[in-house]
């Protein structure tokens, strides 16, 4: 079931030969005797390449269905266990310096945890999450969340920048400005579009890059301005750098941690929920004194 499974997603025996550690003439034959039992054929074969057809797309949703009920019965056994171990899946989309945190300390007080931790929706579909940290999550379904921050988004720019004398600029008058970005996948630049078109324009991106870092490095240097989210990347920019708020308003952004209600939670995915819950609302009262 495993194997076809997984054969039904990728549509490439190999890839699910290699994923088991087995020859791909093992899920080969493999298929072949699941076909003949069920006396239906799961894959069209056109040459090298197998594409599951119809029948096999109904059973692959009442594998999947089962291999998940499954899992989550040997999950609940192990959670009869007095002690708290077993693996996690986390999707961490926003604030991963606190998220990032509460792991290492997770990590201390319940070591018998395995993490596996993505960053992207390409790396792990979404029925395999246990926990999602993020502020966007589109068309599904069967998802509880609870808030966990809101956050003002404000505009960072050089010292050395004309606007550094400002306190509050309007979005407009970024027109002609240059952006530095995160990748066309992040939340951060699909938020900057949405502020620039908005306001009649589109963003003049000179820099995009996947490291935070490196970001806040190119707006210290003056080679473009930046949106900057105050709660998460708290304490990460120096003296080189000012911050502007908005005319048209303030801009917040919510984080959410999101479960699926229709999948088990186990034991330590529900402690780990409550612990990242908790820490948040310490850090953000902390943060707030400050304010």
């Amino acid at each position: 079931m495993r194997y076809f499974a997984d054969a039904a997603t990728t549509e490439n025996f190999s890839h699910t030969a290699k994923k088991f550690m087995v020859p791909q003439s093992s899920i080969s034959e493999t298929i072949k005797k699941l076909e003949t039992e069920l006396g239906v054929n799961l894959f069209d074969r056109k040459g090298n390449k197998v594409i599951l057809n119809e029948k096999g797309k109904i059973f692959q949703s009442g594998v999947e269905s089962a291999l998940r009920h499954l899992d989550d019965v040997v999950r609940t056994l192990k959670d009869n266990k007095e002690e708290v171990s077993g693996d996690l899946s986390i999707l961490v989309q926003t604030n991963r310096r606190l998220v990032t945190k509460c792991i290492s300390e997770f990590k201390n007080l319940y070591p018998n945890v395995n993490f596996s931790i993505y960053h992207e929706y390409s790396d792990v579909t979404y029925d395999r999450f246990d926990i999602c940290i993020s502020d966007q999550i589109y068309g599904l379904k069967d998802l509880d969340k609870e808030l966990l921050i809101t956050e003002n988004i404000l505009i960072t720019v050089s010292k050395n920048h004309p606007l550094a004398e400002r306190k509050v600029v309007s979005m407009k008058d970024l027109s002609d400005e240059r952006f530095i970005s995160m990748q066309t996948n992040r939340s951060l630049h699909k938020l900057l579009l949405s502020l620039c078109h908005n306001s009649g324009f589109n963003p003049h991106i000179a820099i995009q890059c996947d490291d935070p870092f490196y970001l806040r490095e190119y707006v210290a240097m003056n080679l473009g301005i930046a949106l900057f989210p105050e709660f998460s990347w708290k304490n990460t920019f120096d003296d080189r750098v000012s911050f502007l708020e908005t005319s048209e308003g303030p801009i917040k952004r919510d984080t959410y941690v999101y479960w699926k209600n229709s999948k088990y939670i186990s034991k330590a995915a529900k402690l780990f929920r409550n612990y990242v819950i908790e820490k948040f609302r310490e850090e953000y009262t902390s943060f707030a004194r400050f304010l």
